[in-house]
């Protein structure tokens, strides 16, 4: 018994943990590509609307300086889901020292006049 009131009394502090720590990567993995960043053009593969949340997710292909091909994603509100469709084109941002990281441009280009400023 004593076991689970532990547990139901930490179990929210992994859960922020786990939140936090997940913020940490997209940030490093985001200074990576501002960092040595390669702009390349990819190709929408997938969509996907989630009924009750307010974002959507976009799934995009392309390929690495090697040839392997490689797929992430982002997400969009609902306001911006249909101005894109599945085989568009759209140019993306990857690590060089790392090709699996990428971000879109708009992004990437979001960033760099942010830091200027």
């Amino acid at each position: 018994m004593e076991f689970f009131v532990i547990l139901s009394l930490l179990t929210p502090f992994v859960i922020i943990g786990a939140i936090i720590a997940n913020y940490i990567r997209i940030i490093c993995n985001f200074g990576q590509v501002l960092a040595d960043g390669v702009e390349t053009e990819a190709v929408i593969v997938y969509k996907s609307q989630r009924r009750r949340r307010s974002f959507h997710r976009v799934i995009y292909e392309y390929q690495d300086p090697t040839g392997r091909v490689r797929r992430n994603g982002f997400d969009l509100f609902r306001s911006e889901y249909d101005k894109y469709q599945v085989g568009d084109r759209i140019q993306v941002v990857y690590s060089a020292s790392q090709p699996h990281i990428s971000f879109t441009k708009e992004t990437v280009d979001q960033a760099r006049q942010a830091q200027q400023r």
